[in-house]
């Protein structure tokens, strides 16, 4: 895990930044972004792990954080009407999660996982208040960035959706 590769006399706060330094250098969403953008962003966020089975976030549980899966891979289940739980999606690195509950304070609309080891950038709602406060267009950017994460995976569904029906 990244936590681990960083090494030397550091406090652990020095460490955590420098994790979720290195975790946002290595995530696609923050690509196109300067080292300096990067900085700025990187107190706003935290890096958490998680073991094999772990549960991230419970379908129904209040939600106020996005993730973003740094490594490993997690599973995404819904429970349908039949009170079954379905696999829905597989979350590997780069992919974020927990948008819409960022965004709209909603409960959770889905079960995430661990499937092995993992890693996740975790930003919250608390977060994003700060960040609009204190650097509003970072804070633009970052939800303008999320809302399109989000755009592009409803228009996916949309199209799985009209391929089911037809």
């Amino acid at each position: 895990m990244i936590k681990d590769r960083i090494a030397g006399d550091k406090s652990a706060a020095q460490l955590e930044r420098e994790a979720v330094l290195n975790a946002m250098h290595s995530c696609s969403l923050f690509q196109d972004w300067s080292r300096q953008i990067i900085a700025q962003l990187a107190p706003y966020f935290r890096l958490d792990c998680f073991a094999a089975g772990q549960i991230v976030v419970e379908e129904g549980a209040p939600g106020d954080f996005i993730g973003v899966v740094v490594e490993g891979k997690l599973i995404v289940r819904k429970f349908n009407s039949e009170d079954a739980q379905i696999e829905l999606a597989k979350l590997f690195p780069g992919r974020l999660f927990g948008e819409m509950a960022l965004l709209d304070g909603e409960r959770r609309s889905a079960t995430v996982a661990a499937i092995g080891a993992a890693s996740v950038l975790v930003f919250t709602a608390k977060s994003l208040e700060k960040l609009a406060r204190e650097e509003p267009p970072v804070a633009l950017e970052l939800v303008k960035k999320i809302a399109i994460n989000l755009s592009k995976r409803l228009r996916s569904a949309d199209g799985r959706l009209v391929d089911y029906l037809t």
